[in-house]
């Protein structure tokens, strides 16, 4: 049985996410939720369970498995992604308490453009540069921008460099 399959297996990715991974993509997150005792657990398992296939749209979420499924077959993309999200809202739940950080995460905002998680989750992960995921099945073509989407993106970009 593979790591993504077991229940145990869930956990300890979920887990996975917050340390080391979190912690060293953005300390200063990571230490936020921490001292908030917000456990990964009270948002990962949801995430991980079904694939981010509650947080999404049916179209975003086929962009992001594709995403995902052309890393590699073993899933390791996943808490690479879950990291992304995190610091996509990263403004947000650094302003938020613990009622409001867990709201937000069990809650995730509609995105413009989820390849930007693939692109962030592949960079975190220190796989070749690539651009933007191309000619994918659907494309998500929402034309509204907000401030706080833009300004994520852009922080998100900056910390990966």
């Amino acid at each position: 049985m593979d790591e993504f399959s077991s229940s145990l297996g869930k956990q300890h990715l979920v887990c996975q996410v917050y340390d080391p991974l979190l912690k060293r993509a953005d300390p200063a997150l990571f230490n936020h939720l921490k001292s908030l005792a917000v456990q990964p657990q009270l948002f990962g398992l949801r995430w991980v369970r079904v694939l981010f296939s509650r947080e999404f749209s049916s179209a975003d979420c086929l962009l992001l498995w594709d995403g995902i499924f052309a890393s590699g077959p073993d899933l390791h993309l996943v808490p690479y992604v879950a990291v992304a999200m995190l610091m996509f809202v990263r403004q947000q739940l650094l302003g938020a308490d613990y009622i409001g950080c867990l709201s937000r995460l069990q809650n995730f905002p509609q995105m413009d453009d989820v390849r930007l998680l693939i692109d962030v989750a592949r960079r975190l992960k220190g796989e070749k540069q690539q651009p933007l995921l191309k000619g994918a099945a659907l494309r998500s073509a929402r034309e509204r921008r907000t401030r706080d989407a833009e300004e994520g993106a852009h922080h998100i970009l900056s910390l990966c460099r």
